[in-house]
């Protein structure tokens, strides 16, 4: 009995899942956090500093049931079988730049109890799972995959290959394409490979296909997911041996952004300049940054984010190697030059806050609808006033203050009355100069 009143609760909560829902292809990079789940997108790290965190919950508080999960990364495993016997569990696992983390879920009974969430070391949810489908149904947990990345927001999977070619496309096909791993003999040498982080780096050469000036395409496509406007600053490693040298021809590489409209229409492209023989910082033997900044074209509905190797004759030779490729979205104009904060607002039943406001100073925040969300705020230093109330159900209202590098600086529920201070101030809210 009281699994078929869970199940109805579930169903009434209209939950949507961010997560592939592809039964073919359940798997998928997650670099943003799923706004079904009930855990929040912070959780205090409690003293730890570089360790990741994966969390596991059962909605009930009877364990998984015979479920568990197999962590991965760069296709290492690191812990099999791991399970909650009750309401929860954590398990703490290092990850280095650009690693390649995968979650393999098996259900048991009940699957539609558990949830899954990962925080970084600043606590910040990457991802968070739930056995939920969009419409509330029960479902299988997806496996994740993530690609973490220190630097920013990368939204591109698997730059650093240690996932080998997983999320990655290739045009016209991936024939002229292959995987490095570190301690592996180069191409027409003795010599062996290191890769220039990890152990695994994307290799490309040209297509021999008897054409002129011959487009060999490794990439992601986003489809409907930058708006126009967008800054996109692409960037990768590039390396070539002296074995096999990209200079020895006129085979040249680039960076690039494809701009498409939504029935495959050329738009244009930005592009890198070019890693060939006659670049400047042209070297053999040596890893070599390049990047550029690209702007979403009006019109554009459809980009493709990669690299590109051009093969003029099947006379020009010569390879190239990629590692830490990223693409981060945004740009200074959303910069904030004074205290940058995140607000956390959860609802434990689901349903929004009812009518609650949380006021900070002059800025208002609520929840409409759902388990959580999130909003920014930018704010000089001084002292605001902070309250929330005005609604129902205040018990189910909870949120969270948070700067720039993690630290929670106020939470509560409601209702809610306080101050939140920023930086030296003496200021005192209300109060005026007589």
């Amino acid at each position: 009995m009281r699994k078929m009143i869970a199940m109805m609760i579930v169903l009434v909560m209209g939950l949507s899942l961010y997560a592939n829902n592809n039964p073919n292809d359940k798997s998928r990079d997650l670099s943003r956090p799923s706004v079904a789940t009930h855990h929040p997108e912070f959780k205090a790290p409690n003293g730890r500093t570089e360790e990741w965190e994966i969390w596991m919950t059962d909605d009930y508080g009877d364990g998984w049931n015979g479920g568990y999960i197999d962590l991965y990364v760069n296709g290492a495993l690191v812990e099999a079988g791991i399970t909650v016997d009750v309401d929860d569990n954590s398990f703490l696992f290092d990850v280095d730049d650009f690693d390649y983390i995968s979650v393999d879920y098996t259900p048991g009974s009940w699957s539609y109890e558990n949830e899954y969430s990962i925080y970084d070391a600043e606590g910040n949810m990457v991802v968070g799972i739930i056995g939920q489908d969009e419409s509330g149904g029960a479902v299988e947990p997806w496996d994740i995959t993530h690609t973490v990345d220190f630097s920013g927001d990368n939204v591109q999977a698997n730059g650093g290959f240690e996932g080998e070619f997983d999320a990655w496309e290739g045009y016209p096909h991936m024939n002229s394409m292959g995987i490095l791993v570190t301690g592996e003999t180069m191409f027409n040498s003795d010599e062996t490979f290191t890769a220039f982080a990890g152990e695994h780096s994307g290799k490309m050469w040209g297509l021999y296909e008897g054409g002129t000036n011959m487009e060999n395409n490794l990439f992601h496509t986003y489809y409907g997911e930058f708006e126009a406007g967008t800054n996109i600053t692409v960037s990768a490693h590039l390396y070539t041996h002296n074995a096999d040298p990209i200079g020895q021809g006129n085979n040249s590489v680039v960076l690039f952004a494809k701009y498409f409209s939504d029935g495959w229409g050329w738009i244009g492209m930005d592009a890198s300049d070019a890693f060939d023989g006659s670049a400047a910082d042209y070297a053999v033997d040596t890893w070599t940054a390049r990047s550029v900044v690209c702007t979403v074209p009006e019109g554009a509905a459809i980009v493709q984010i990669g690299v590109m190797l051009t093969q003029p004759s099947n006379d020009d030779h010569g390879a190239v190697v990629i590692d830490n490729f990223s693409a981060t979205v945004g740009g200074s104009d959303d910069d904030c030059d004074y205290n940058d904060l995140t607000i956390y607002m959860n609802d434990s039943y689901g349903d929004g806050w009812n009518g609650n406001v949380l006021t900070i100073g002059d800025l208002t925040f609520g929840l409409e609808s759902g388990l959580a969300d999130t909003a920014a705020a930018c704010l000089e230093d001084g002292s605001y006033a902070v309250t929330c109330d005005g609604g129902s159900w205040q018990s189910e209202v909870s949120w969270q203050i948070v700067d720039a590098e993690g630290t929670v600086l106020l939470e509560g529920g409601a209702p809610y009355s306080g101050v939140l201070s920023l930086g030296e101030t003496s200021d005192v809210p209300g109060c005026t100069d007589p």
